[in-house]
């Protein structure tokens, strides 16, 4: 059988846009339980936050732990069909960013030490932001990019409208920038189905 050259093309179109829908198809498997798991967290923890402002500490470090430890295990277990030399690398890559970014973060924190509560948490969701983007520009996942615009411009007006009530800006963070990595975290996880 004799395949054209148009032939030949189309096919390999096709195999393209199958590689790509299985990416996208993995890659919001790996994803979408953990934006779901970080929206709860800061659904509960920042509203805490604001209703107990001398235990924020403490409400933040279990917050984080649960988190760190929830993501470590959703990305192990959404993991376990991928047995490719790249995507360890790639999930090592990642751990390794995300290593340096807090420990660059927390530096920067120290080191600017933002005048005031509102700030300080400003400070810290667009941080965290910012590596939502700049994983989405790297990995071409383009709704990480938007996502982490999404999330900045909210924490950006929740500033600007609630600079002086930091209980407040709390409670908007954690409704608004949780709901939104809650949504996005459902929409993938049922995405991947």
């Amino acid at each position: 059988m004799d395949v054209t050259p148009q032939e030949a093309k189309d096919l390999l179109g096709q195999t393209d846009t199958m590689a790509e829908l299985m990416r996208n198809h993995s890659m919001y498997r790996r994803i979408g339980p953990t934006l779901i798991l970080w929206g709860i967290i800061w659904l509960i923890c920042f509203p805490l936050t604001a209703l107990v402002p001398s235990h924020s500490g403490w409400i933040w470090l279990i917050g984080d732990a649960i988190g760190l430890a929830g993501s470590a295990l959703a990305g192990r277990r959404s993991n376990t069909s991928i047995r490719c030399k790249s995507a360890g690398i790639m999930r090592s890559r990642v751990l390794w960013f995300w290593a340096a970014f807090l420990a660059y973060g927390c530096f920067w924190m120290y080191l600017l030490a933002p005048a005031g509560n509102a700030r300080a948490v400003v400070f810290i969701v667009t941080l965290i932001m910012f590596a939502y983007v700049a994983i989405g520009l790297l990995a071409r996942m383009s709704f990480m990019v938007w996502l982490g615009a999404g999330v900045t411009l909210l924490a950006i007006a929740g500033f600007v409208l609630f600079e002086n009530k930091p209980q407040v800006l709390n409670v908007w963070m954690g409704v608004s920038g949780g709901l939104t990595l809650l949504a996005t975290g459902i929409f993938l996880t049922l995405r991947a189905r």
